[in-house]
């Protein structure tokens, strides 16, 4: 009886740790997404003002700055709300939900 509680316990110590190693993984996951928003945030801060400045001393181009601006406006916005959206369900809940 002994050997069937030990390899039970036994058993559950290897889920649980693997359940922390995968909390562990999203984790940097997530925080290499914010991570890189911030380095793009710059890049995007950067493109714009290089763009606004174009405009100013040629203004024949200044209506046209508008477009790549207000493209990457669009595709920075998705990726702010892919690096800071709420997770709707967390892997190691989801892995306990499923043993009960």
């Amino acid at each position: 009886m002994d050997t069937d509680e030990n390899a039970m316990l036994a058993e559950e110590i290897r889920r649980l740790e693997q359940a922390r190693e995968e909390e562990k993984q999203r984790a940097v996951k997530e925080a290499l997404g914010k991570f890189n928003f911030f380095i793009h945030l710059t890049g995007f801060i950067s493109g714009c003002a290089y763009l606004v400045i174009m405009g100013i001393l040629f203004p024949p181009a200044l209506p046209f700055i508008f477009i790549p601006i207000g493209l990457w406006t669009i595709g920075f916005s998705y990726h702010g709300y892919r690096a800071f959206r709420p997770r709707r369900d967390k892997p190691a809940e989801a892995a306990g939900r499923a043993d009960s």
